[in-house]
């Protein structure tokens, strides 16, 4: 056995020594003999003396290692996975100024994942897109270093292999794309990255913005939905034109995306930086979608399309109109449903919201292709222009439905809070109302909704004798907002609580809230 190898024993047994730990060791035993020993008897006898058998025997590592017994510092190692992700190459500057090529991919086995780096021409493989997900490759004369982050990575260098479907592997034996798959109906705002994979329902076009040193960016933003649920995926700059051409009904699979819940509420996945997309063909994905037929108000989660819920009429709340930042004026009006499984909010609006006049207490409506988000922690149903409201339909085989369930009976409608002080706000919720001091002065910017509608936002810190809280106005408030200044005592009535990025509690109006100034600075 050559120093090499027994260096690589002692790695594989003593993962908490790095290569330069052994190396020093050897040196430092080879000088206390004033170089008698051999560099192969020293690094025996380091061995030895860390507890590490070392055959006398020519045995040479085992052919394949596995991920779990991977250490940093190992080299000429022969391992076999499945490619889960494949990322785009990226280029750098060299010391010598001339420009470099890598291309990263992440591989599976049974006992976990791997980062593999590839170099120099190896990087043709993936520039040719020679390597894809789903592949077995095996990957022979590699070396194992940490990473940037700490985790370990094998390297592919002049020396090194790749051999794509190798014969010795069999297709059990390592793990499917499909593990490593998050359904979208089970991501949550804790939720930091996702992999998904889903029928595209909604395609936007793309749009250009201006960044504020000057330069353009490009966004475009797009509907995937699977057999759990629905969401809107963002593409960023250089992955828009990553994307090309895409249309309905096509199958995209999107690995490692970042989770971002908009102020709007429900989620996003945003495609950016080392992001993979993957475009597939339907006889390459087994996808259920989403049922598009009678959902019941227990089965309603966040950021679903196309939805069509029959449920009877609780409670109607009066048609208002806000004004848009454009200037133009819309109208919203909410009323509150029941089945048998909950109760939901239901938003109409505009040209929908003028129906709520003919809805009655106790009617029953059939809501079509409507979609639904979150709001305050709650799901909230909307029906927007592309829906249909029926009031009372005449059977439910008129619809092409099933019979309508027997209904619990009308609920009165909830009690609103009092007003209540900073520290009695404690959990998400509401509505309340607050009399606070204007504590810093209110910030007002644009933002872009999960429905591509850009709207402004003001946001502020208030004030009382027990605490102090963040708020945000939306929409028409701002206008109130653009008033305020620090000291300032405001009166805010319907507006509710929930957790902000740093999850911590902040106000947040909807479309009920109000603002009245009691008083200003020095009055």
């Amino acid at each position: 056995m050559n120093l090499e190898q027994i260096i690589q024993h002692i790695l594989m047994a003593r993962r908490d020594l790095s290569r330069e730990d052994v190396l020093k060791k050897i040196y430092e035993k080879k000088r206390s003999a004033e170089d008698y020993f051999l560099d192969e008897v020293a690094a025996r006898i380091v061995a030895t003396e860390l507890g590490v058998e070392i055959s006398t025997e020519e045995t040479p590592l085992r052919e394949v290692i596995s991920i779990k017994d991977l250490v940093s510092g190992l080299n000429d190692v022969t391992f076999i996975g499945r490619v889960i992700a494949v990322y785009p190459v990226q280029t750098f500057a060299r010391s010598d100024l001339t420009e470099g090529k890598v291309a990263r991919l992440v591989l599976a086995d049974k006992t976990g994942t791997l980062r593999l780096v590839l170099w120099n021409d190896k990087i043709g493989l993936v520039e040719d897109r020679k390597i894809r997900s789903g592949q077995i490759i095996k990957v022979s004369h590699g070396y194992v270093r940490e990473g940037l982050d700490g985790k370990l990575e094998l390297h592919v260098g002049q020396r090194g292999e790749v051999q794509i479907a190798p014969p010795d592997a069999g297709e059990t034996d390592y793990p499917q794309v499909a593990d490593f798959i998050d359904k979208i109906g089970n991501l949550t705002s804790e939720s930091k990255r996702a992999s998904v994979m889903g029928l595209v329902h909604d395609v936007y076009p793309a749009s250009e913005f201006k960044r504020q040193e000057g330069t353009v960016g490009k966004v475009r933003r797009l509907r995937l939905k699977d057999e759990t649920g629905e969401t809107t995926v963002v593409f960023w700059n250089e992955k828009v034109d990553y994307l090309g051409d895409v249309e309905k009904g096509g199958y995209l699979r999107i690995m490692d995306a970042r989770v971002k819940e908009p102020l709007s509420g429900g989620l996003e996945l945003h495609v950016e930086g080392t992001t993979q997309i993957e475009k597939l063909a339907e006889h390459e994905i087994s996808l259920p979608v989403h049922p598009s037929g009678l959902i019941k108000i227990g089965d309603l989660k966040s950021s679903m399309r196309d939805v069509n819920v029959m449920a009877r009429v609780t409670r109607i709340e009066a048609v208002r109109e806000f004004k848009r930042p454009s200037g133009d004026t819309g109208k919203v009006a909410t009323v509150h449903l029941m089945d048998a499984t909950g109760t939901v909010q239901l938003s109409l609006w505009n040209e929908k919201a003028e129906a709520a006049i003919q809805i009655n207490v106790g009617d029953v409506v059939l809501i079509e292709h409507a979609y639904t988000r979150q709001r305050l922690g709650k799901t909230e149903i909307n029906l927007g222009e592309k829906g249909n409201l029926t009031i009372n339909p005449a059977t439910s085989e008129s619809v092409g439905l099933p019979p309508l369930p027997s209904l619990p009976p009308v609920r009165e409608s909830p009690v609103k809070k009092e007003k209540c002080n900073i520290a009695d706000i404690r959990n998400e919720g509401g509505p309340f109302t607050i009399e606070a001091m204007v504590a810093t002065t209110p910030t007002i910017r644009e933002v872009v909704t999960s429905r591509n509608e850009k709207v402004l936002v003001a946001s502020f810190d208030i004030s009382d004798e027990t605490g102090k809280i963040r708020i945000s106005l939306w929409r028409q408030l701002v206008e109130t907002a653009r008033d305020l200044t620090i000291g300032a005592r405001i009166k805010v009535s319907n507006i509710y609580a929930r957790k902000g990025f740093s999850n911590l509690l902040e106000l947040v109006s909807r479309t009920q809230t109000t603002v009245e100034i009691a008083s200003k600075p020095g009055s």
